[in-house]
């Protein structure tokens, strides 16, 4: 009796450890595939917490969520002198559709995003939810620096930039 206890109790312990090792090594190699998103990522950028999104120690304005709402307009020439135009469209439910331009010396280039987006005190997040028609995921986060009727101003968190755009109709 006492052996058939000893092998049911050994059986069973042996059911755990390999129960356990299955486990971990599941979980090792989901741990190690290819992140799928990785494929969707922003190139790489500089980190700097000197950037205006982090030392503006000005207070955060808690601006009315309704003032981002509309068609907005920016512009910004690059680093490479090419010029980069705009429209953001933000609606009430949280998502928004955005239409870039870029001059190049090459011709005109366009493209699309559309997403989420929030604001809070004084940070305006966004999550870009398709590209050109593809399923992308990628979040970025700025800082308001300013909102009036007529002019937002905002710093990316990650790479510093500082953009203006300006309200339409």
């Amino acid at each position: 009796m006492l052996k058939t206890i000893l092998l049911l109790l050994g059986g069973f312990v042996a059911g755990i450890g390999s129960t356990i090792g299955l486990s971990m090594y599941f979980v090792y190699e989901y741990a190690t595939q290819p992140d799928e998103l990785e494929k969707y990522s922003l190139p790489d950028a500089e980190y700097s917490l000197s950037n205006d999104a982090y030392t503006n120690t000005n207070e955060c304005h808690n601006f009315p969520v309704e003032k981002l709402l509309g068609n907005w307009y920016g512009q910004k020439t690059l680093d490479d002198g090419n010029l980069q135009k705009w429209k953001v469209t933000r609606f009430a439910d949280g998502t928004y559709q955005i239409q870039f331009e870029l001059s190049s010396p090459e011709g005109l280039h366009t493209s699309k995003e559309s997403g989420l987006w929030s604001y809070s005190g004084c940070l305006y997040s966004v999550i870009t939810k398709s590209r050109n028609g593809e399923n992308v995921l990628f979040q970025e986060v700025y800082r308001v620096q300013d909102l009036t009727d007529k002019k937002l101003i905002y710093t990316n968190y990650r790479t510093g930039n500082t953009f203006t755009v300006i309200k339409g109709i």
